[in-house]
C-alpha cells in the first residue's frame, strides 16, 4: 500500500473485545512505540475481508516491531519475547547442564544456588528445577494476563461490539471509499447513511460530500433532491428555481416547508407557492386549491389572486375590463377601414352582452352625432358585433343601404355567439399575449389608447 493511501486508510483495534477507533496510520504507529499495543492486538481496516493481528500488516513490519519497541525495554513484546526464552529454558533443565551460562530461571530469585558441591544436594537441585520451572509457567501466564496477549481468535470480526454511532463512522468511512472509487456506487450508500440521520456529523459529512458531487456535475436538481432527504426544503428551493427549473421539485420544497413552518411564515410560503404555480403551465388548479386554504386558514388576508376564486361571468367582467383597450383599437381601425367618410364624435361603448340562450357576444354600440362628409348628422347609432376577430355592423341608421347591409350581416352571425368558457378562455388568452409573463389577476396600467377616428 503507498504511503498516500496508507494516511488515508482508518484503523480500528480490538481491546478487552470491543472495537476502538478510527485511528491513523500515525496513531498505531504511536500505540506500538509506547507499548500500548502489541503484535497480537487484532487489527482492522476497510481493505481486509477479516480481522488481522498488528504483525500481518505489511505497513507496520516494513520496519520490524522489535526495531520500533526496541527503546522501550519494558514494552510488551520484548517481555514476551523475554518470557518465552525463559519458559524454553525452564522446561529443557538439563539441556544446558554444562553449559556455563547462567539458568535463564535465574534472573527471578536475588541469588544464584550451586547445586554441584555435594551429591547429596541433587535431590534438593531438582526441587529447586522444578520449583523455577514452576515460577517461570506462573510468571508467563501472569504476564499474558497483564498484558492482554490474547490469540488472535479471541477477538474476532462477529464479537466485537459496535455502539450505534460506531456503526454509522464506520459505514461512512467504506462508503466513502466506495464513492471515492467510483461515485455511482457509493451514492446510494451516503444516501441511505443520510435517510436514517442527516443532523449528525456523519449524515452532514455524507450530505457535503454528495452537494459537492452535485455543484461540481452542475445538478442543480439533484441537488435539491438530497437536501430534500436532509429535510432542508428551503435550501432545496434555491436549487429547484435555477435554470433550468424544476418546477415539481420546487413545489413540493414549497409544500414540505410550509408545512414545518407557523404563522407569517407560512403564509408567506403559501403566497410564494401561488405565485409559482399561476406561472406555470398547468398549476392553475393546484393554485386555486391553495389559495382557497389561504382563506381558509387566514380569513382576511388581502392578497392579489382573489379573481382565481370568483364566478365565471365575475371573471369575464373583471378581465374585459382590464383588456377592453385592445377592442377598442381594433374597432377604431375597423371604423377607419370600412368608415372611412364617417367619424364617431364620442366613444362607442364596449361590452359583453348575453342572449336570451345564454350565448356570450363582446358588441360596441354608439348613439350620437357623427361626421359624414363635411356635414355633422345627429341622432345616428351603430351596433357592432365581433366575431372571429372580426368587427361587424349589424345595425345603424345611417343610410339607407347600411342599414339594409347590417340586417343582413346580423342575420348571417346570429350563430355566432360563445359560451361563458369560451369567451373566458378567449379573454384570459388575449390578457397573456398582450402582457407576457403577468399573472390574469395583475392590474395593468396600460398606456394603450385606440387610434384616433378621422376623415379619410
Amino acid at each position: 500500500m503507498s504511503d498516500s493511501l496508507i494516511n488515508q486508510v482508518e484503523y480500528f483495534i480490538g481491546i478487552e473485545g470491543e472495537q476502538k477507533g478510527p485511528f491513523s496510520f500515525g496513531d498505531i504507529q504511536g500505540m506500538i512505540s509506547r507499548g500500548e499495543i502489541n503484535s497480537k492486538t487484532p487489527i482492522w481496516h476497510s481493505e481486509l475481508s477479516e480481522w488481522e493481528c498488528v504483525e500481518g500488516l505489511k505497513e507496520f513490519i516494513s520496519e520490524t516491531l522489535e526495531d520500533k519497541i526496541a527503546p522501550n525495554l519494558n514494552s510488551p513484546m520484548q517481555l514476551e519475547t523475554k518470557n518465552r526464552k525463559q519458559f524454553s529454558a525452564a522446561n529443557n533443565p538439563l539441556k544446558n547442564k554444562t553449559s556455563t551460562e547462567p539458568d535463564p530461571c535465574e534472573t527471578i530469585f536475588s541469588g544464584k544456588i550451586d547445586l554441584e558441591r555435594t551429591s547429596e544436594n541433587k535431590t534438593l537441585k531438582g526441587w529447586v528445577i522444578i520449583g523455577g520451572v514452576i515460577v517461570c509457567l506462573m510468571a508467563g501466564a501472569a504476564f499474558n494476563v497483564l498484558t492482554q496477549t490474547a490469540p488472535p481468535e479471541a477477538v474476532s470480526k462477529k464479537t466485537v461490539k459496535l455502539s450505534a454511532s460506531q456503526q454509522r463512522g464506520l459505514s461512512l468511512s467504506q462508503a466513502q471509499i466506495k464513492f471515492n472509487k467510483e461515485p455511482e456506487s457509493g451514492i446510494p450508500e451516503l444516501i441511505t447513511i443520510l435517510k436514517v440521520n442527516s443532523t449528525d456529523n456523519v449524515g452532514l459529512e455524507a450530505l457535503e460530500t454528495l452537494l459537492s458531487h452535485y455543484r461540481q456535475k452542475e445538478m442543480a436538481s439533484e441537488s435539491g433532491k438530497i437536501l430534500m432527504i436532509a429535510k432542508r426544503p428551503l435550501e432545496a428551493l434555491v436549487y429547484f428555481l435555477q435554470e433550468p427549473r424544476d418546477l415539481v421539485g420546487a413545489e413540493t420544497a414549497y409544500e414540505e416547508a410550509a408545512n414545518m413552518a407557523k404563522g407569517n411564515e407560512r403564509k408567506e410560503l403559501i403566497l410564494k407557492q401561488i405565485a409559482m404555480l399561476l406561472g406555470s403551465v398547468g398549476g392553475m388548479e393546484r393554485a386555486t386549491n391553495l389559495i382557497k386554504l389561504l382563506d381558509q386558514e387566514y380569513p382576511g388576508t388581502q392578497h392579489p389572486y382573489q379573481y382565481y376564486l370568483k364566478s365565471t361571468e365575475a371573471k369575464i367582467a373583471d378581465i374585459f375590463a382590464r383588456t377592453a383597450f385592445h377592442y377598442s383599437d381594433t374597432l377604431g381601425e375597423f371604423l377607419v377601414s370600412n368608415l372611412s367618410q364617417v367619424s364617431l364624435v364620442e366613444k362607442p361603448l364596449l361590452r359583453v352582452t348575453k342572449d336570451k340562450l345564454g350565448s356570450y357576444q363582446i358588441s360596441a354600440t354608439y348613439k350620437g352625432p357623427v361626421n359624414f362628409h363635411n356635414d355633422r348628422i345627429p341622432n345616428v347609432f351603430f351596433v357592432f358585433w365581433l366575431s372571429n376577430e372580426q368587427w361587424l355592423i349589424v345595425d345603424t341608421n345611417l343610410t339607407k343601404e347600411r342599414t339594409a347591409a347590417a340586417k343582413e350581416a346580423r342575420k348571417n352571425h346570429l350563430t355566432d355567439g360563445l359560451t361563458a368558457n369560451e369567451i373566458l378562455q378567449g379573454l384570459e388568452s388575449l390578457f397573456k399575449t398582450q402582457f407576457p409573463g403577468k399573472g390574469l389577476h395583475e392590474i395593468i396600467s396600460s398606456q394603450k389608447t385606440r387610434p384616433t377616428n378621422s376623415n379619410e
